[in-house]
């Protein structure tokens, strides 16, 4: 997060003619975005932009501590021993960072009063996106900050797209600031997926202080909607998506038009090959990547925009 804020700062210092800041941050980027704004708009070196947009998807707003299986448990587990700066960040997500003097970061960043919180109400606006259903690493409940989760029972003939230009974009939903979070899922039905006495619980009241667009996105059995919520490529089913990002949330730039669906709306620079991971990883796992990477040449206008 303070990294980020640095980047920040010098991309506002060599652009004197900004007016507006917009910052979206996708999966655990959306809590970097947190944390950096509350220290952006806050103190004596603060920025004097105008805050417009605040935008999360896939973001572990509650942390992962009662969303994470078994299987899921273990691989943290064995990441978090092959890099000292993830076993911090891991210890965060599972709200485990408690001690005798201070709370678990998540935590504090939604508490009445905090930079983290006033410098969030700055905004113009603050939107959730959400995989409504599938997302293993980041359900809905955390994505979405509400105190259930979704199921396919529920899903049956009520989930529709609401455009036909957007048909992952299920769900729109304007929360005003203040709602009650657990009295609305009660009347409408659902089980609450958190206990009241939780820390997460806690988190949905404080968050739930402020206003929020909350967007659900819904993908097809068989994908992995967390990698693909966001991705600006035409051959990942979450084009649209970043589609309906950029013309509501963004109008000041059009959408280039495209040929067909097919054509991607941003062409990726590079390819993946087991060369861009081999360097940073153990060489023992090279025999298993090279199972999931292709190393292919670069066309000659790839090469030419590195």
């Amino acid at each position: 997060g303070n990294r980020l804020c640095e980047e920040i700062r010098n991309v506002v210092s060599l652009n004197p003619s900004l007016k507006e800041f917009s910052i979206l941050g996708n999966s655990l980027g959306g809590l970097y975005a947190r944390y950096c704004v509350g220290h952006l708009f806050n103190g004596p070196d603060r920025l004097f932009l105008k805050p417009k947009n605040f935008i999360t998807t896939s973001t572990p707003h509650l942390g992962i501590q009662q969303t994470m299986g078994f299987f899921s448990r273990m691989g943290l587990g064995v990441m978090t021993q092959m890099s000292r700066n993830f076993h911090r960040t891991a210890t965060q997500l599972m709200l485990a960072d408690e001690t005798l003097s201070e709370r678990p970061l998540l935590l504090q960043m939604t508490e009445p009063g905090s930079i983290y919180m006033e410098s969030l109400a700055l905004f113009q606006i603050r939107i959730l996106f959400a995989n409504y259903l599938n997302d293993k690493l980041v359900p809905y409940c955390t994505a979405g900050v509400v105190p259930y989760l979704p199921t396919k029972t529920m899903t049956v003939n009520v989930m529709s797209p609401l455009d036909v230009n957007f048909p992952h974009i299920v769900g729109v939903h304007d929360d005003d600031e203040g709602v009650d979070m657990v009295e609305k899922s009660l009347e409408e039905g659902r089980t609450l997926f958190y206990r009241l006495e939780s820390l997460e619980m806690q988190m949905i009241y404080n968050l739930r202080r402020l206003s929020w667009l909350r967007v659900e996105a819904l993908f097809e059995d068989g994908t992995n909607p967390h990698d693909t919520l966001a991705v600006a490529n035409g051959c990942l089913s979450g084009q649209d998506v970043v589609d309906f990002m950029l013309s509501r949330f963004f109008p000041v730039r059009p959408i280039p038009p495209r040929s067909n669906d097919n054509e991607p709306l941003f062409q990726p620079r590079t390819r993946i090959s087991i060369s861009d991971f081999s360097p940073k990883l153990p060489k023992f796992l090279n025999p298993y990547l090279q199972s999931f990477f292709k190393s292919e040449p670069r066309t000659p206008a790839e090469s030419s925009a590195l």
